[in-house]
């Protein structure tokens, strides 16, 4: 879980975390980034990448995440 960190971030991936247990599914990052900070953005994706997820959830709205999409890079085939 990739999420802004601000109240409603931090409470949808607190929520998704719980859901995700329930079904038994293993959860392997959980990092809050900064919209306006484009260290915390990178850092953030920097994490992702190093994490071995294969899917990302992240709580945002389009215009909030675009900073934090627009850093991730298709897998190479």
């Amino acid at each position: 879980v990739l999420y802004p960190n601000n109240p409603s971030g931090s409470e949808l991936a607190e929520i998704f975390a719980e859901e995700l247990s329930k079904r038994r599914g293993l959860l392997v990052l959980r990092y809050g980034y900064n919209r306006d900070d484009q260290l915390s953005l990178e850092s953030a994706v920097s994490k992702l990448y190093s994490s071995g997820a294969e899917v990302a959830f992240i709580p945002d709205t389009i215009e909030g995440a675009y900073p934090l999409l627009a850093m991730l890079k298709a897998p190479s085939s």
